[in-house]
């Protein structure tokens, strides 16, 4: 035990050592900039670009040329409780949450401190999605990843244009790379400068690959990496026209028909998804499985051998989008065929999921004949072979002009500041007192009332970890026996253990995977933190238990009293089981 006691300990100081140094690299890196900045030298940010001279152009200007361009949309997040929007087409590291309590648009870091979890300093780790039913789901880390790796390696290569809000431009580019590790792409400018971005967060405009960089002092000298198709895409060999279909892109032999689908289209079409995701078979729900595909680290076989991955989710989002969509009808029935077609290719013809892709499909097709009367299906399996759209007979009114609403309404929008008031006449005025209305005094007002907030170590964090240093940072010597650290977060409305069989070992085993915050000292009777933390005064320390012993404690039931005329009729019962004598005479 004094081995492992010890072992710990230097585990600590080679972290605190290790942070030091981390401290002194990014001040000395700090320094080293400002001085350039003060010399008049170039700012050298890792990460960051300076486009201050670069060549760009306006949206007016971008749009003379042809290609799909695709415009995030915000990402509403949750962090114990705290629930926020995440603003998209950041620079990388200048992300931006949007906290819907307060309306203010603040750091991460900011919102992460305000929900109760400033300690942790990783807000991809403690702020989490927040899903269509209200629930937290992944964390933000896990779901940027697997945003990433929708477009992945499949893009390498592309020449984009990339919107930057600050300058109000587009630049120019071609994508280099992809990090599987963090779902980010390197972008190579035009002007030799790279930058790592959530590409699928950034307003991304797809080109040809024959687009010439703007002006030539931008071109660079470095050799330009070239796209090439990918093989196993959808298409015909011969085909040349690229259609993005959302994470993938299908080749055809010649353009789309159209542009972008109408509104009243993309309704049928939702509609014809909601069918297929409803079917059932003895309450078990057949498409679930087709809802959402594994990651690429959880399941990287299939998408070697799958090259279009397509699930619900994914057409869905397609859909959703007012502009870069699906260009029509057709695609759209494109990607709900390599969705079934990609289960067959998968999966054994004996498996249960090959047979409900044939369920599916066969609602999908009665769907797609009463939504869409005369429209052509692709076919089945060959799919890959060639997705060309075939000329078919439209209905009579399809080339009408006017069209319905938008079926999938903007629910975002960011917030306003509010304008100055710069007339003093537009002031507003002090609002005067009930009691004072009749003094003389000019003065007399009614203060407004204030909204105080707690101070922020009241606010009982919800994570296990964050509450248990919580709780340790509180009571001299930082350190309390583990049954009652668990007695006061299970008070504090901490649930974790609650469906536990033995919650005090699964609280314990917790603790145990952060050797790094907790120690686990006398024999595992008491659990104290790894860095001490001073308690102001005993009275504090004193207050601060007896606050949470008595919250956590039962109180005791009130006092039972009898009535008068209840007493009375005890002292009845009592005295009559004194005169009972036997027929001897004997009491």
């Amino acid at each position: 035990f004094q081995r492992a006691a010890e072992r710990a300990i230097r585990n600590v100081e080679r972290e605190q050592e290790r942070e030091r140094r981390a401290k002194e690299a990014e001040e000395e890196e700090i320094r080293q900039q400002a001085e350039a900045e003060f010399r008049g030298q170039f700012p050298v940010k890792k990460g960051i670009c300076d486009m201050g001279e670069s060549l760009g152009l306006t949206e007016e200007e971008m749009a003379k040329y042809d290609g799909l361009e695709d415009i995030p949309e915000p990402i509403n997040v949750v962090c114990s409780g705290r629930i926020g929007v995440l603003q998209t087409m950041a620079r990388p590291r200048c992300e931006r949450i949007h906290d819907v309590e307060s309306n203010t648009i603040m750091g991460p870091g900011e919102f992460e401190r305000l929900a109760g979890c400033g300690s942790a300093k990783k807000w991809k780790s403690s702020v989490r999605m927040l899903q269509s039913d209200g629930k937290p789901g992944v964390s933000m880390g896990t779901y940027l990843i697997e945003c990433g790796d929708e477009k992945g390696d499949s893009v390498v290569g592309r020449r984009v244009a990339i919107w930057w809000p600050t300058e109000e431009l587009f630049f120019f580019g071609r994508i280099e790379g992809y990090n599987v590790g963090n779902g980010e792409h390197q972008v190579r400018y035009d002007d030799a400068q790279k930058e790592e971005c959530m590409l699928f967060m950034q307003r991304v405009k797809w080109l040809d690959d024959d687009v010439p960089p703007l002006g030539n002092d931008s071109a660079s000298t470095a050799p330009v990496l070239k796209f090439v198709r990918p093989p196993g895409v959808a298409g015909a060999k011969d085909a040349t026209f690229r259609v993005n279909l959302g994470a993938f892109d299908v080749y055809a032999r010649a353009k789309p028909s159209g542009t972008m689908m109408k509104n009243s289209e993309r309704r049928k079409c939702y509609e014809i998804l909601n069918t297929v995701r409803g079917v059932k078979d003895d309450d078990r729900m057949l498409c679930e499985p087709f809802e959402k595909l594994p990651s690429r680290q959880a399941l990287p076989e299939y998408y070697e051998t799958i090259k279009c991955p397509v699930d619900c989710a994914s057409i869905e989002r397609m859909l959703r989008k007012s502009s870069g969509g699906y260009p029509s009808v057709w695609y759209f029935l494109v990607a709900m065929e390599l969705m079934f077609t990609n289960c067959k290719r998968f999966n054994d013809p004996e498996a249960l999921l090959y047979k409900d892709s044939d369920v599916l499909r066969n609602v999908y097709i009665k769907a797609v004949a009463e939504k869409f009367p005369g429209q052509i299906v692709p076919p089945q399996i060959t799919v890959y072979d060639s997705v060309d759209e075939p000329a078919w007979d439209k209905p009579a009114d399809d080339g009408v002009l006017e069209d319905e609403a938008d079926p999938f309404p903007v629910l975002y929008s960011p917030p306003k500041e509010k304008p100055k008031v710069t007339d003093p006449s537009r002031r507003a005025k002090p609002r005067a007192r009930e009691d004072d209305s009749d003094s003389d005094s000019d003065r007399a007002y009614r203060p407004k009332k204030t909204l105080r907030r707690a101070p922020r170590d009241r606010r009982f964090p919800n994570d296990p970890i964050q509450a248990t240093k919580h709780v340790l940072a509180r009571v001299k010597g930082n350190a309390l026996p583990p049954q009652e650290i668990l007695d006061i977060l299970t008070s504090k409305g901490v649930k974790d253990f609650e469906n536990a069989r033995r919650p005090l070992a699964a609280f314990s085993a917790l603790l145990r995977q952060h050797p790094l915050d907790f120690i686990e000292a006398r024999g595992g009777a008491v659990w104290e933190l790894a860095e001490k933390e001073e308690v102001e005064t005993e009275s504090d320390e004193d207050d601060f238990l007896d606050h949470y012993r008595n919250a956590s404690a039962p109180k005791p039931p009130p006092p039972l009293q009898m009535s008068k005329a209840d007493t009375d009729l005890c002292k009845g019962v009592m005295r009559a089981i004194r005169a009972c004598k036997t027929k001897t005479g004997r009491s």
